[in-house]
């Protein structure tokens, strides 16, 4: 399932589909610590930059996905986003919610 999620997001991005979006919600989506790390991947590459809000809950990311999502964060690839959503995961979500506190998002875990 992450894999065909990470393949439409990357195929929606080299179509520029992703560039206005302010919104996504994937929670529920079974998504573990590549398809995490994939995402962020996109988010570096400047995929979503008006990205306001991020719902990645109830989910399967473990601590290499938070690890791979608090770099992508650090690294100011969320520019616009207000707020991520992280509860249900298995991983610690402190590292985002440093990350993010410091670029002056809220983290729900």
């Amino acid at each position: 399932q992450g894999v065909a999620l990470v393949g439409a997001l990357r195929a929606a991005n080299a179509r520029g589909g992703l560039q206005q979006l302010e919104g996504l919600d994937l929670r529920g989506n079974e998504m573990g610590d590549e398809t995490a790390a994939a995402l962020a991947s996109l988010l570096e590459a400047g995929a979503m930059p008006k990205l306001k809000a991020l719902r990645l809950r109830l989910n399967q990311i473990g601590e290499a996905g938070m690890a791979a999502l608090a770099s992508a964060v650090r690294g100011g690839a969320l520019p616009s986003c207000e707020a991520i959503s992280l509860f249900g995961n298995p991983g610690s979500a402190a590292p985002v919610k440093e990350a993010a506190q410091r670029e002056g998002m809220k983290v729900y875990d």
